[in-house]
């Protein structure tokens, strides 16, 4: 599905932190702040003040800034000019003078929990997240009542990966301020990076309750069912949803997703082709009208709905890969690997970066070319979250093109790679505990849970079988695959490759033994 899901984790975290440094917050607050401290000294400086006014208004940094410079000359034991003026540093980038400002406010007046705040938001942003969980602690002992204290800092152990720590303070939030929705919606996030997806779902249903109109609520629970594998439900909070957000085609794709994973191809069907009835205005709607193509296996029409998108905005990331995943599919492998490098080139460094990389590098396989594509799994190493389930995939297509080389001791060192970065009873630990003989081809298709499970447990049987030469077992497997399997995921490009040269193969010989 075209959706950051995993990005999207990081959304609502950061709410506050985003909120709390608008310009519209700068610029109201800041005159409130100063007027209110120093009013009664600066009669006659009302030109100055006034002329900040202006200068916010016009969102004028520099000009604000001389502003506060002579403000500061004058009454140089105002803190709140230091605060507010280290706020404007923040907001324009200059984070090391926002510190020096945020710090000397702090000597003069160390007992302000917003100067800590304040500091604490700068060292967030610099991902110094010890000393900014430090200074959201000092502000939580000066105010202790203080709810949105509790949150922010909740939000700082949750870009850190602390999340049971955060989980711990989102609670305390709650507890002071019960009708909080961000302090439910980022708690029930850390509950779903800790996988304790009761809970996760239990917060979303406490925030619907909040705001029962609310349709990304009912499509965040949506997705919490969905990794607990709860696909009936997801499938009614999506439903919710779409009631919701009428003009939004997107609901359909993921309600077809989910039938897909319960193996209802009829209602998935039902679903995808209802995204088709959308009108196609804009960039996000080609996207989601190619993605229910994909699925649906029209693969032609979905590169040309992923193309009407790149014409609709030139040279944007997201098109250009997925229309790379659809020629993937399409077996259009030399055209993949252009779109995939356009990706490469357009977002150097990006998460998308990183899954161009891979699609590039299953590209690569597809054609026979093993030793391309280990280049590039490697180089999606580097680039790959460190807990990403997809750099233990990674390994096993390392292990699988090695084996491709017969070259046996990196096939295993690859595998004995793998088997250190999977969680126990994942989707690659399952495929490592088969390749590795510690698992039985049946009893990998006996514990699919659910239709990518099911793609992922009959591709690699295939591929494996089709290695140590039983080509008619592996053709059977593998033409499941390409009649019953997830059409967007790379092991079906790879099962559908390796079943066109089984029967290349198979009809070349036929043909010769004529």
């Amino acid at each position: 599905m075209i959706n950051t899901k995993r990005h999207n984790r990081f959304v609502i975290a950061a709410v506050l932190l985003v909120g709390l440094v608008s310009v519209g917050f700068l610029a109201g607050k800041a005159l409130e702040g100063i007027l209110s401290s120093v009013q009664s000294q600066v009669r006659s400086n009302r030109s100055k003040l006034q002329g900040m006014s202006n200068h916010f208004q016009r969102e004028s940094y520099a000009n604000a800034l001389e502003t506060y410079a002579a403000l500061i000359n004058i009454f140089p034991k105002s803190t709140v000019l230091r605060e507010w003026r280290g706020r404007i540093y923040f907001g324009m980038g200059k984070f090391d003078k926002a510190i020096a400002d945020f710090n000397e406010a702090i000597k003069l007046n160390p007992k302000s929990a917003n100067l800590y705040w304040g500091r604490a938001l700068v060292f967030h942003r610099l991902k110094n997240y010890s000393r900014a969980i430090e200074d959201w602690g000092q502000a939580i002992r000066l105010e202790p009542r203080n709810a949105v204290l509790y949150e922010n800092r909740a939000s700082t152990y949750y870009w850190c990966d602390k999340y049971t720590d955060a989980v711990a303070d989102y609670g305390k939030a709650i507890k002071l301020n019960p009708k909080s929705l961000d302090a439910y919606c980022n708690r029930a996030l850390a509950f779903g990076m800790l996988e304790n997806y009761n809970k996760a779902i239990e917060d979303w249903g406490n925030a619907i309750r909040l705001e029962p109109r609310k349709a990304i609520l009912y499509q965040d629970r949506a997705r919490a069912y969905e990794d607990c594998k709860q696909y009936a439900n997801a499938v009614n909070d999506y439903k919710r949803a779409s009631e919701l957000d009428v003009v939004n085609p997107r609901y359909f794709n993921l309600i077809g997703d989910c039938y897909q994973q319960m193996g209802d191809w009829d209602e998935a069907r039902t679903a995808y082709l209802r995204v088709m009835d959308f009108p196609a205005k804009t960039v996000g709607d080609r996207l989601q009208r190619g993605y229910a193509q994909h699925s649906l296996g029209d693969f032609e029409r979905s590169i040309s709905e992923y193309s009407e998108a790149l014409i609709l905005q030139k040279d944007a990331p997201t098109p250009c890969y997925w229309r790379g995943r659809a020629e993937l599919a399409a077996a259009k492998y030399e055209q993949a690997v252009k779109d995939f490098l356009k990706v490469l080139e357009l977002s150097p460094g990006d998460a998308i970066s990183a899954d161009a990389l891979y699609g590039r590098a299953v590209s690569y396989l597809c054609m026979g070319e093993s030793s391309k594509g280990l280049a590039d799994l490697k180089e999606y190493r580097d680039l790959a979250n460190e807990e990403s389930e997809g750099k233990a995939f990674s390994f096993i297509l390392d292990s699988l093109a090695y084996a491709r080389l017969r070259n046996e001791a990196q096939e295993r060192e690859c595998l004995s790679e793998a088997r250190k970065r999977v969680k126990e009873n994942g989707r690659a630990f399952r495929i490592i505990s088969y390749v590795t003989g510690k698992k039985s081809a049946a009893d990998l298709i006996e514990s699919a849970a659910d239709n990518r499970e099911m793609t992922d447990a009959r591709a690699y049987i295939g591929l494996r079988l089709a290695l140590v030469g039983d080509k008619t077992e592996a053709i059977g497997q593998l033409v499941w695959v390409r009649d019953h399997g997830d059409r967007t995921s790379s092991e079906y490009a790879l099962a559908l490759a390796e079943l066109n040269r089984l029967q290349a193969r198979a009809r070349a010989k036929e043909m010769s033994s004529k």
